[in-house]
């Protein structure tokens, strides 16, 4: 993707409320789409690029079509999170981030899956 168009698709900054959202790391239309979100524990974004704050969160969130026979397509998701106090990141991802993932993305896969089909028939 070019940077220009990285640069209309990703808007720095948050949403009225003071809140924050993923911005697009990387897109190929119909294939890939990666989604980045790099805060301060504060709620502040910073540059992954430059230097990481002492205590920080930075994700990724990549989503891969693949097709197959038939004519169909698999959704492949993966996910990557870093996260400092680095002690702290095991007890919060399973306590809060593996849970609220699970059904978060089980939600997600049964809506595309009913707009999929809905759409195809």
């Amino acid at each position: 993707m070019t940077p220009s168009a990285s640069a209309r698709l990703a808007v720095a900054g948050g949403l009225a409320d003071g809140s924050q959202w993923w911005e697009v790391a990387a897109l190929e239309p119909e294939q890939f789409l990666g989604l980045r979100m790099s805060l301060d524990l504060r709620g502040r974004p910073f540059d992954p690029a430059g230097m990481r704050p002492r205590h920080f969160t930075d994700s990724l969130w990549g989503f891969e079509l693949k097709d197959t026979a038939g004519g169909r397509s698999r959704l492949i998701v993966s996910g990557y999170w870093s996260f400092r106090p680095k002690w702290l990141q095991p007890l919060l991802s399973i306590v809060v981030l593996e849970p609220s993932h699970w059904v978060m993305q089980t939600r997600q896969f049964s809506n595309l899956k009913r707009l999929a089909e809905s759409e195809s028939a």
